[in-house]
């Protein structure tokens, strides 16, 4: 059977469109990989705010329960902050007697599609513009956990877990520091893998397309 010269046209462009799409499929697949096992970069006015330090924040945020506070830092379009979901949701369950958890979001958020992660009954802190609950705590990244003693006292921030999807328990970070901290005893000294951000810039748009998402989640 010969092809006509119309009929092998159709046949390169088809071959051309698939390689193409292929070609874009890993390259967004590499690009999102690469990008989300890298460190978030530091923002050029970050102001860190060492372990130890006592959180001043101004009004922004009035905890009078007397417990040690974990703020999960999330973005809800943030697909790092999507990973670790079921792994804070059980952090919730499993110490809310003795811990207290809000969700801090940035600005401009959608409070329902982030309901739809962690339900009804957890706080939801919308931080405004200036990002300034974000920036009492040190925090620049999602998703990030902050954990204070009874005084507002910063006794961890950072990773949840090595793994983005919090599978490694002896990297459980977060978990670590509220059992210590519960216990009495002082912060432990974890590697960088703990405490160098890696997620997405603290904003409320993130660089992903639908197609990427498409592959992220689907």
């Amino acid at each position: 059977m010969k092809f006509q010269p119309r009929a092998m046209t159709k046949y390169v462009v088809v071959i051309a469109i698939l390689i193409s799409i292929s070609f874009c499929i890993v390259f967004l697949f590499w690009n999102q990989e690469l990008q989300y096992s890298r460190p978030t970069p530091v923002p050029q006015n970050h102001i860190d705010i060492p372990v130890l330090s006592k959180v001043n924040f101004e009004g922004k945020f009035d905890d009078q329960s007397g417990k040690v506070k974990l703020l999960h830092f999330f973005n809800p379009s943030c697909p790092c902050s999507r990973f670790n979901t079921k792994h804070v949701s059980y952090l919730m369950d499993t110490y809310k007697e003795d811990v207290n958890f809000t969700v801090v979001v940035p600005f401009g958020s959608d409070e329902e599609a982030v309901k739809e992660f962690f339900g009804n009954s957890i706080e939801i802190l919308i931080d405004n513009e200036e990002k300034e609950l974000a920036k009492s705590c040190g925090v620049y990244s999602t998703p990030q956990a902050v954990i204070l003693d009874q005084k507002n006292t910063l006794y961890y921030r950072g990773n949840y877990n090595k793994s983005r999807y919090c599978t490694l328990p002896q990297s459980n970070y977060a978990e670590i520091a509220i059992n210590q901290l519960l216990n009495g005893l002082p912060p432990s000294n974890f590697e960088n893998w703990a405490t160098q951000a890696y997620g997405c810039q603290y904003s409320k748009k993130n660089d992903l397309t639908l197609f990427s998402a498409f592959l992220k989640f689907n």
